[in-house]
């Protein structure tokens, strides 16, 4: 299969307990974006020229280091 392009989605979705290894409350999200570039990543491996697009719920600037463009 060729991928020309893919669009992630993102919610503000966090956790409050503190046994998962992360920082409770809103700073929780992190481990969510990083699985997002996660994916990004996987996707360049597989083809380099892919577009990446962050969609929804994905506001921060840094994204845009690890894709194309924040819609």
């Amino acid at each position: 299969m060729h991928v020309e392009l893919i669009e992630l989605d993102c919610g503000d979705y966090y956790c409050n307990s503190t046994q998962h290894g992360h920082l409770p409350g809103k700073y929780s999200t992190e481990e969510s974006f990083n699985r997002l570039i996660d994916i990004a990543g996987e996707a360049r491996k597989a083809n380099s020229e892919v577009f990446v697009v962050w969609y929804w719920g994905i506001y921060s600037p840094f994204a845009a280091l690890h894709g194309d463009v924040i819609f």
